[in-house]
């Protein structure tokens, strides 16, 4: 059985532990385990996916930024938006293993949802 996620000991994370024939980059930089192709190509799209979210509203803020209003964005839309992203990261913390990305990946989502909501808020008061 492959060891997909880094070992906790007594609360303390350990270093990531593969078994042999693990991909050593992935295992040292991203604490995951990967063997055959098709869990390279998995873990490629993965990567790639997160590449893409991570700049999915640099867009819009943008945007609002060069129009100085954000009034075409539902104010419940990001509120509701904001919140499945908190609980997102709140899962990632409780639970205790999830991989860094993860963790990483949810805060900076959480980062980008206040931001946009800040802006909303920012430019309708004006």
């Amino acid at each position: 059985m492959h060891f997909f996620y880094a070992q906790q000991l007594g609360g303390q994370d350990a270093p990531c532990t593969c078994e042999d024939g693990a991909n050593e980059f992935v295992r040292k930089y991203f604490c995951d385990c990967i063997y055959s192709t098709s869990d390279t190509i998995s873990f490629a799209f993965g990567m790639a996916s997160i590449a893409v979210w991570l700049v999915a509203q640099i867009p819009q803020l943008v945007e609002n930024y060069k129009n100085q209003r954000a009034e075409a964005l539902s104010a419940w839309f990001l509120v509701d938006w904001l919140m499945g992203d908190t609980c997102n990261l709140l899962g990632c913390l409780a639970s205790g293993n999830q991989l860094p990305t993860q963790v990483y990946t949810a805060g900076y989502f959480v980062l980008m949802d206040v931001v946009v909501l800040m802006q909303y808020i920012y430019y309708s008061a004006l």
